[in-house]
């Protein structure tokens, strides 16, 4: 970047003999008030304000150095650095930069006289500019990179000056201006405070905590603006006097396929030129110049929407809310069609049709029941039933009344008469009518429904004979039936019952024995005691449930029913009717019932014991956590009161720093965690020797043991080496040796034995400690258990230093066991990783094992309302050179889908508006015949039978193994 420092400007900068270069050739201030203003990010900066909020209470030397790296980013600056004012012994003042980000943070700490533009710039009290200004301060020559332009901040603390901030930029086409003199004085608020702590630190905490209440408000209203705009589906723009756009949402910048970027700065009309000359030009430049909203709809041409506009005029310009209303004009239109279909139905329907208005006069009739009544449509219209069918009139009118009086419908009724389309023949008619209401509910009328039921009325005669045979055929529907001889035990039984076992109608022959056969065996007992109690009158009714083997060998469910319906001379039955019903599926869903009961149960009880365990934690954690705290405080206050002799203050640095590093390790353990429970913790893979990493972990907890009389012994074999991350297999070796030492009582022994067997490394660390329980040593590797949580507890710990070690041993391809006689008998922890098979093979860094398939080049589309667990599957398929898209529900994959082709589609299940099954479905009936794998929380058979049900090629559950993703995915590209 510094090579494009155009020649012309070295020279311009050498016209003058450096004999007659003054400061006022190289300071340039008043560039700053004629440059154009670059466009504010203020969200960036309320960010950078958070950042430092948040830092206010902590080291003043961190919050520095935070503010230079932040203003790196919002100055585009090559170099920010902080310059503290201080005084020589001679009262000469000099600056000291305190803290520098980019290029020239090596020069951090350095102090300078001064004879500098840090003077200058106090004196002033005002920001100050320069140009080159290595050429009058000889000391910036010594640097031996040009400093294109310099903006020095003066920091001020009640009248005081305290100091400066530099922005350096060496590339020639990068100009400060006043944006940058703004954001910069913004954050001198930070830095004044800052700086005056260092002098006067009771006075800054009060600045400081009023600053960041009043930032950290600044920051809540402007993000709450924010996200109320952002979390909107309807888009927003935002627009000044000149028409220019100066904010839109991420919902406009969707509409319009563009980033935010590509249409801020434009004007309405240069974005969107279809509007020009449109009822859109018009209503906008109304409400600018009446000051008064405006709502209209028009249709987006460029992509053939719909859109709902709200536009809100004010003194700084317009801001418009529109939406996509196309499916709501598609449903107009679609109501409009099925309007006229309707009439099309109602005008040719096979039944009478009509209304009538409060004097029984006909408003509306349809084609039918005009026939009916032998007049046309237009006779029909305003005269009245007694003047349309006089022979029906005194019938119907009184009906017509009661329903106007009572405001309920008359349905099935049945009237019987002659028409003038058929004199002389009685017909029969079933009528329904209903009241007309209108909006308020007041009836206006009456809607008819009229079927002639002559026809029907002549077949209910010749129907009565067969009503009851009718009847029983629909009860047995579905279901088998038998006529049981009960004293040969011959059987009848009807082709539904064959069919339901798998047989032939035709050849099935039934007999109570060959009945038994089928029976299961443990059904016989239960089975036969019913069927007796049944039958010698102990029971009123026959009713079991049995598995009979069906022809191909499997068993199914049947319900049984009978009853006697004949006997003989002396009182004994004969005949036994009955039903065969298959409840095979209500058997198996009662079956999933109760495993579903019982899994919910056992979900409870975990859940319940997860509280448990979480409370537990949450209690431990805040006792390890303040427990160290108590005496960094209580010596701290000592040392400010000013009483301690210096053994005493040793002391008092010794507890403050073993204590300090105490919760730092808790922290880290925490962080640790977080990190692997998050993916994104790595691995830096190199060939590790073993045999370092021990002694390594031993020399720092040495003097622990030492302080304990314990004995460590180790026996240290020459294995070779493995691929991992020395420092993670150190943690890990320090974690079980830290581990052994605090649960060992003083005079005990801890032994280190290292060796290789079946191509793996063996690390075992022994104790002759407390112990292990057999009841806790199944989880001596969970998260934030521990064998005693309980507020009178000896030992220590969060609880989560052997959960880490299992992890990072997995991460490293190993497995890491715990083994103990019981309590008080001593524990032994035992790790096993590959051995490096090459001594030349240096594995790269990873963050998971190397995959044996590769996905290189394959198209991946990821789809997943929840964006961790996108972004964790796209880093992982993009670790195997995957080209990996991602959508954040179905509408957007087939978004995406339109322009894009892949090979294998990665989606969640779960998601709102359209699931993915619903996806899959609407993708297969568009011909997309590409794999698709679901990767969801929904587990168990029952989903997994699911999703192959409904075509999905894999199901993998979250949390979800990295390999066994890969595999799938490479799985379904073979």
């Amino acid at each position: 970047m510094y090579s494009q420092i155009r020649a012309s400007e070295t020279q311009d900068t050498n016209v003058l003999p450096s004999s007659e270069i003054t400061e006022a050739t190289v300071r340039i201030t008043e560039a700053l008030s004629q440059r154009p203003v670059r466009q504010p990010n203020f969200e960036a900066e309320n960010r950078a304000l958070q950042i430092l909020a948040q830092q206010l209470a902590g080291d003043t030397r961190s919050l520095l150095k935070t503010l230079t790296t932040l203003a790196l980013d919002l100055c585009q600056a090559d170099t920010v650095s902080i310059s503290f004012l201080e005084f020589s012994q001679s009262n000469e003042p000099c600056y000291q930069w305190l803290a520098t980000s980019g290029t020239f943070s090596q020069y951090e700490g350095r102090v300078v006289s001064g004879d500098c533009p840090c003077s200058t710039t106090l004196q002033a009290r005002q920001p100050q500019l320069y140009r080159h200004p290595e050429r009058y301060f000889d000391y910036l020559k010594v640097i031996n990179l040009p400093i294109a332009e310099l903006l020095l901040i003066p920091l001020y603390a009640d009248q005081q000056p305290l100091g400066t901030i530099w922005l350096i930029t060496h590339d020639s086409d990068r100009h400060f201006d006043a944006e940058d003199q703004r954001i910069m004085t913004n954050l001198s608020g930070f830095l004044g405070a800052a700086l005056a702590n260092l002098r006067a630190q009771h006075l800054a905490e009060k600045q400081l905590q009023q600053e960041q209440a009043a930032q950290a408000e600044i920051s809540k209203v402007a993000q709450r603006a924010i996200d109320i705009l952002e979390s909107t589906t309807d888009c927003f723009v935002s627009l000044d006097r000149d028409w220019r756009i100066i904010y839109v949402n991420q919902a406009t910048a969707r509409l319009n396929n563009l980033s935010p970027k590509e249409i801020i700065g434009k004007t309405h009309w240069e974005m969107w030129s279809w509007s020009v000359g449109t009822i859109v030009e018009q209503n906008y430049r109304q409400a600018v110049k009446t000051q008064t909203p405006a709502h209209f709809e028009v249709l987006y041409e460029p992509l053939m929407l719909w859109l709902e506009i709200h536009a809100y005029p004010s003194n700084d310009g317009l801001n418009l809310f529109f939406r996509d209303i196309s499916d709501r004009k598609t449903a107009e239109a679609t109501l409009n069609r099925q309007f006229a279909e309707i009439e099309a139905i109602y005008n040719t329907a096979p039944i009478g049709l009509a209304v009538f208005d409060l004097d029984l006069r006909f408003v509306r009739i349809n084609q039918q029941l005009a026939e009916i009544n032998g007049r046309s449509l237009d006779d029909h219209i305003g005269r009245t039933v007694r003047e349309i069918v006089p022979n029906l009139a005194d019938e119907v009118e009184p009906l017509f009344h009661r329903l106007l009086a009572a405001g309920e419908p008359l349905l099935n009724l049945e009237i019987s008469g002659e028409t003038v389309a058929q004199p002389g023949i009685k017909q029969t008619w079933i009528g329904n009518w209903f009241p007309l209401r209108d909006a308020t509910g007041q009836i206006i009328g009456i809607n008819a429904v009229v079927q002639e039921i002559t026809s029907r009325k002549q077949s209910e005669a010749k129907l009565s004979e067969s009503e009851e045979r009718l009847r029983l055929a629909l009860v047995a529907a579905n279901q088998g039936l038998y006529d049981l001889n009960v004293q040969t035990g011959d059987a009848i039984v009807s082709p539904e019952y064959a069919q339901m076992l798998g047989y032939d109608p035709e050849t099935f022959v039934e007999t109570n024995a060959a009945w038994h056969d089928r029976l299961h065996p443990d059904d016989w007992e239960r089975v036969g005691q019913t069927y007796l109690d049944y039958i010698t009158g102990k029971t009123s009714e026959y009713r079991v449930e049995f598995r009979q083997r069906t022809r191909s060998g499997n068993w199914k469910w049947i319900l049984s029913l009978g009853r006697i319906a004949a006997w003989d001379s002396e009182g004994q039955p004969l005949r036994m009717l009955g039903t065969h019903t298959d409840i095979d599926d209500r058997k198996a869903a009662e079956a999933e019932r109760e495993q579903l009961l019982l899994r919910e149960q056992t979900a409870r009880e975990e859940a319940e014991k997860a509280n448990q365990i979480k409370d537990e934690f949450l209690a431990v954690l805040s006792h390890e956590l303040r427990t160290p705290l108590n005496p960094i405080l209580g010596w701290i206050r000592l040392l400010q009161a000013g009483r301690l002799d210096a053994d005493r203050m040793q002391q008092a640095f010794h507890t403050i720093e073993r204590n300090a590093q105490l919760q730092t390790q808790l922290i880290d353990d925490l962080l640790d965690v977080s990190r692997i429970l998050r993916g994104k913790l790595k691995l830096d893979a190199a060939p590790v020797n073993l045999e370092t990493v021990i002694e390594s972990a031993i020399d720092t907890i040495r003097l622990a043991a030492e302080a304990k009389s314990i004995q460590i012994e180790t026996v240290l074999e020459p294995i070779g080496t493995v691929i991992g991350d020395a420092g993670r297999l150190q943690q890990v070796v320090w974690n079980l040796l830290t581990n052994a030492v605090k649960f060992t009582p003083n005079q005990g022994q801890v032994k280190v034995r290292l060796s290789a067997a079946d191509s793996q490394a063996e690390v075992q660390v022994i104790d002759s400690g407390k112990g292990i329980s057999a009841e806790f040593l199944p989880q001596v590797f969970e998260r934030f258990q521990q064998a005693d949580s309980s507020t009178t507890r000896q030992f220590g710990g969060l609880g989560l230093g052997l959960a880490i070690a299992r992890q990072l041993v997995e991460l490293h391809g190993g497995t890491i066991t715990a083994d103990s006689p019981g309590e008080e008998q001593g524990a032994t922890f035992t790790v096993r990783l590959p051995l490096n098979q090459s001594a030349h093979t240096i594995a790269p860094s990873v963050d998971l094992p190397e995959q044996s398939i590769s996905l290189r080049g394959k198209q991946i589309l990821v789809v997943d309302d929840e964006k961790d667990a996108r972004e964790l599957v796209q880093f992982i398929l993009e670790q195997e050179g995957a080209i990996v898209t991602c959508a954040a529900s179905a509408i957007e994959v087939l978004q995406v889908l339109k322009d894009k082709s892949i090979d294998v589609l990665v989606s969640d299940i779960g998601m709102p508006d359209c699931d993915g099954y619903e996806l899959l479905k609407q993708l297969r009936s568009q011909g997309k015949n590409f794999p698709v794998i679901a990767l969801t929380a929904y587990a168990g058979e029952m989903n997994q039978a699911r999703s192959r049900q409904a075509g999905f090629a894999n199901h993998l559950t979250k949390p979800f193994d990295p390999r066994s993703l890969i595999d799938s995915i490479s799985g379904c590209l073979c």
